[in-house]
Protein backbone atom coordinates (compact mmCIF):
# COMPACT_ATOMS: atom_id res chain seq x y z
CA UNK A 1 0.00 0.00 0.00
CA UNK A 2 1.70 3.10 -1.33
CA UNK A 3 -1.13 5.62 0.35
CA UNK A 4 0.64 8.92 2.42
CA UNK A 5 -3.10 10.38 4.00
CA UNK A 6 -5.82 8.86 5.10
CA UNK A 7 -8.48 11.79 5.08
CA UNK A 8 -11.44 11.15 7.27
CA UNK A 9 -14.83 12.74 6.49
CA UNK A 10 -18.02 12.91 8.18
CA UNK A 11 -20.44 11.69 6.21
CA UNK A 12 -22.30 15.10 5.45
CA UNK A 13 -19.88 16.34 2.81
CA UNK A 14 -18.91 15.32 -0.56
CA UNK A 15 -14.84 14.93 -0.25
CA UNK A 16 -14.77 14.53 -3.67
CA UNK A 17 -15.09 18.23 -4.15
CA UNK A 18 -12.47 19.46 -1.70
CA UNK A 19 -10.17 16.78 -2.77
CA UNK A 20 -10.08 18.49 -6.15
CA UNK A 21 -9.81 21.73 -4.90
CA UNK A 22 -6.10 20.30 -3.13
CA UNK A 23 -5.46 18.81 -5.93
CA UNK A 24 -5.90 15.68 -3.63
CA UNK A 25 -5.26 11.48 -5.26
CA UNK A 26 -3.07 9.46 -3.13
CA UNK A 27 -5.51 9.05 -0.35
CA UNK A 28 -7.93 6.88 1.53
CA UNK A 29 -11.07 8.16 2.18
CA UNK A 30 -12.81 6.94 5.50
CA UNK A 31 -16.17 8.25 6.63
CA UNK A 32 -16.97 8.64 10.07
CA UNK A 33 -19.85 7.34 11.92
CA UNK A 34 -22.24 6.29 9.07
CA UNK A 35 -24.25 4.29 11.07
CA UNK A 36 -25.77 7.38 12.32
CA UNK A 37 -26.70 9.03 9.22
CA UNK A 38 -30.49 10.48 7.99
CA UNK A 39 -31.59 9.57 4.74
CA UNK A 40 -30.19 12.61 2.91
CA UNK A 41 -26.90 11.87 4.51
CA UNK A 42 -27.48 7.97 2.86
CA UNK A 43 -28.13 9.52 -0.64
CA UNK A 44 -25.21 11.81 -0.70
CA UNK A 45 -22.93 9.53 0.36
CA UNK A 46 -24.28 7.07 -2.15
CA UNK A 47 -24.00 9.53 -4.99
CA UNK A 48 -19.83 10.51 -3.74
CA UNK A 49 -19.20 6.77 -3.73
CA UNK A 50 -20.97 6.00 -7.11
CA UNK A 51 -18.17 7.04 -9.58
CA UNK A 52 -15.78 8.08 -7.49
CA UNK A 53 -11.71 7.76 -8.05
CA UNK A 54 -10.67 7.50 -4.44
CA UNK A 55 -10.79 4.14 -2.18
CA UNK A 56 -13.45 4.68 0.19
CA UNK A 57 -14.05 3.08 3.83
CA UNK A 58 -16.60 3.47 6.37
CA UNK A 59 -16.44 3.18 10.05
CA UNK A 60 -17.78 -0.58 11.60
CA UNK A 61 -20.54 -0.57 12.65
CA UNK A 62 -22.48 0.65 9.56
CA UNK A 63 -25.84 1.06 8.12
CA UNK A 64 -26.73 -2.27 5.44
CA UNK A 65 -27.74 0.64 2.93
CA UNK A 66 -23.85 0.85 2.11
CA UNK A 67 -23.71 -2.30 1.25
CA UNK A 68 -21.43 -2.17 -2.55
CA UNK A 69 -20.35 1.43 -1.87
CA UNK A 70 -17.24 1.02 -0.28
CA UNK A 71 -13.58 -0.43 -0.26
CA UNK A 72 -13.36 -1.22 3.39
CA UNK A 73 -14.19 -1.13 6.68
CA UNK A 74 -11.97 0.54 10.07
CA UNK A 75 -12.08 -0.62 13.17
CA UNK A 76 -12.81 1.55 16.20
CA UNK A 77 -10.60 -0.03 18.82
CA UNK A 78 -13.01 -1.02 20.93
CA UNK A 79 -14.04 -3.27 18.06
CA UNK A 80 -10.76 -4.58 18.26
CA UNK A 81 -11.96 -6.67 21.15
CA UNK A 82 -14.55 -8.23 20.11
CA UNK A 83 -13.92 -9.67 16.61
CA UNK A 84 -12.38 -12.60 16.36
CA UNK A 85 -11.25 -12.38 12.79
CA UNK A 86 -12.00 -10.27 9.60
CA UNK A 87 -14.32 -11.86 6.72
CA UNK A 88 -11.77 -11.01 4.10
CA UNK A 89 -14.67 -9.78 1.60
CA UNK A 90 -13.08 -6.12 1.33
CA UNK A 91 -10.05 -4.81 -0.47
CA UNK A 92 -9.22 -3.06 3.11
CA UNK A 93 -9.25 -3.22 7.13
CA UNK A 94 -8.03 -0.83 9.11
CA UNK A 95 -7.97 0.05 12.80
CA UNK A 96 -7.63 3.16 15.55
CA UNK A 97 -5.10 2.04 17.54
CA UNK A 98 -3.97 3.41 21.15
CA UNK A 99 -1.84 1.35 22.84
CA UNK A 100 0.91 -2.00 22.34
CA UNK A 101 -2.13 -3.97 22.88
CA UNK A 102 -4.74 -2.57 20.90
CA UNK A 103 -1.65 -3.09 18.01
CA UNK A 104 -1.23 -6.63 19.05
CA UNK A 105 -5.13 -7.17 18.43
CA UNK A 106 -4.78 -5.57 14.87
CA UNK A 107 -1.90 -7.95 13.70
CA UNK A 108 -4.02 -10.77 15.04
CA UNK A 109 -6.94 -9.82 12.90
CA UNK A 110 -4.39 -8.76 10.12
CA UNK A 111 -6.12 -5.51 8.92
CA UNK A 112 -3.99 -3.25 6.16
CA UNK A 113 -3.23 -0.69 8.32
CA UNK A 114 -3.64 0.92 11.14
CA UNK A 115 -4.05 4.47 12.81
CA UNK A 116 -2.30 5.75 15.74
CA UNK A 117 -3.24 8.46 18.37
CA UNK A 118 -3.70 10.71 19.41
CA UNK A 119 0.25 12.05 18.04
CA UNK A 120 -0.22 15.42 19.10
CA UNK A 121 -2.73 17.57 20.23
CA UNK A 122 -6.79 17.69 18.66
CA UNK A 123 -9.76 18.81 19.40
CA UNK A 124 -10.91 15.13 19.53
CA UNK A 125 -7.60 14.18 21.45
CA UNK A 126 -9.48 12.49 24.76
CA UNK A 127 -6.39 10.64 25.86
CA UNK A 128 -2.88 12.45 26.57
CA UNK A 129 -0.78 12.40 23.03
CA UNK A 130 1.55 9.83 22.36
CA UNK A 131 4.46 12.24 20.93
CA UNK A 132 6.68 11.23 18.17
CA UNK A 133 8.55 9.06 20.51
CA UNK A 134 5.46 7.04 21.58
CA UNK A 135 4.56 6.77 18.23
CA UNK A 136 7.61 5.35 16.52
CA UNK A 137 7.55 2.60 19.62
CA UNK A 138 4.00 1.88 18.81
CA UNK A 139 4.70 1.86 14.91
CA UNK A 140 7.41 -1.18 15.92
CA UNK A 141 4.70 -3.24 17.10
CA UNK A 142 2.79 -3.33 14.29
CA UNK A 143 2.87 -6.24 11.34
CA UNK A 144 1.49 -3.22 8.71
CA UNK A 145 1.64 0.33 7.76
CA UNK A 146 0.91 2.86 10.57
CA UNK A 147 -0.50 6.30 9.96
CA UNK A 148 -0.23 9.03 12.33
CA UNK A 149 -2.98 11.26 14.02
CA UNK A 150 -4.25 13.99 15.62
CA UNK A 151 -3.09 17.06 15.33
CA UNK A 152 -1.46 16.16 11.38
CA UNK A 153 -1.29 18.87 9.46
CA UNK A 154 0.13 18.03 5.73
CA UNK A 155 0.74 21.35 5.15
CA UNK A 156 3.72 21.12 7.77
CA UNK A 157 6.10 18.41 8.18
CA UNK A 158 3.95 15.75 9.65
CA UNK A 159 4.13 13.40 6.68
CA UNK A 160 8.09 13.45 7.02
CA UNK A 161 8.42 13.03 10.63
CA UNK A 162 6.51 10.38 10.37
CA UNK A 163 8.25 8.73 7.87
CA UNK A 164 11.20 9.22 10.31
CA UNK A 165 9.57 7.75 12.96
CA UNK A 166 8.02 4.71 11.11
CA UNK A 167 5.21 5.71 9.88
CA UNK A 168 3.47 5.26 6.30
CA UNK A 169 1.80 8.93 6.23
CA UNK A 170 -0.39 10.92 8.21
CA UNK A 171 -3.97 10.92 9.16
CA UNK A 172 -6.53 13.62 9.86
CA UNK A 173 -9.94 15.57 9.46
CA UNK A 174 -9.15 19.42 9.59
CA UNK A 175 -6.67 20.36 7.71
CA UNK A 176 -7.52 17.52 5.21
Amino acid sequence: MNIKYIRIFDYNINPYIRCQIFRINDSIIRFRDLHKSNQDELKRFISFTKDTPFTCIVDYPFNKSFEGRYNGIHLKSKFLYKLKSLDNKLKIYSASCHNSEEIELANRLGVNYITISPVKSSKYSKNKNLGWIKFKELSRVANMPAYALGGMNPNKNDYKISLLNGGMGIAGMKFF
